[in-house]
């Protein structure tokens, strides 16, 4: 059982890497559940890999399990309706809202992901990370920010001014 699960484990590992040039908030939050480092997320990680590297290491402790991607529900009438359970974080975009209809709650629990995920981004340039899997970080920040209410201190106005 635990070479089945070791096996489960570092396919959606591989698939969390491939996965972040096209839906990188989705990648980005499978690659945490599997508690894959920040610096191991890149293309090179995976050929480190075939050179002898070891992938997932036995013993790690998992995060808490929550919610990737929400459950999608045929309508009756044909119409699609995604669902997600009451415990579902409103920052995964399960309810439609826009910025403007977020309640404090809601609002408060999305500004904790865009916090959460700048500092993401932030370590991430510290240390020098991939180029894209930087990218791929700031577009699903990005994509965070756009669901604050227009003026919101953490929306921004984008980056750093380099000096010249």
């Amino acid at each position: 059982m635990r070479t089945v699960l070791w096996v489960l484990l570092e396919s959606l590992r591989h698939i969390g890497i491939v996965l972040q040039p096209i839906t990188p908030r989705i990648a980005s939050e499978l690659l945490d559940q599997v508690a894959v480092g920040l610096d191991k997320r890149s293309f090179r990680a995976l050929a480190a890999e075939e050179e002898g590297g070891t992938p997932l290491q036995s013993g790690t402790l998992l995060p808490e399990p929550r919610i990737v991607v929400p459950r999608f529900d045929p309508g009756e009438d044909g119409d699609a309706i995604v669902t997600a359970p009451a415990s579902a974080e409103v920052w995964n975009g399960s309810d439609g809202k826009s910025g403007a209809q977020l309640s404090g709650s809601e609002l408060k629990k999305l500004e904790a992901h865009v916090r959460e995920q700048a500092s993401r981004v932030r370590e991430l340039k510290e240390r020098g990370g991939d180029k894209d899997v930087v990218r791929s970080e700031v577009d699903a920040l990005l994509e965070l920010k756009s669901r604050l209410p227009k003026g919101h201190e953490l929306a921004g106005g984008g980056g750093m001014k380099k000096a010249k």
